[in-house]
């Protein structure tokens, strides 16, 4: 509800642009069902590794 009152009073003001929003929620829609199929045919342990490694990778960039 206050996301849609703000998008609202931004529409007013000029700040909102469709083109925008369609180039990146368009893709972002695809990515959620592209995700969530993928994720229902891998193990979970595959799943739980990959996070790590991915915050292993963060930690070690945050570290440098």
């Amino acid at each position: 509800m206050i996301a849609s009152c703000a998008a609202v009073l931004q529409v007013g003001y000029g700040n909102v642009h469709a083109g925008y929003g369609l180039a990146i929620g368009g893709p972002a829609v695809g990515g959620v069902l592209v995700g969530t199929w993928l994720q229902q045919r891998i193990p979970t342990r595959w799943i739980t590794l990959g996070f790590a490694a991915l915050l292993l990778g963060i930690a070690v960039q945050l570290l440098l």
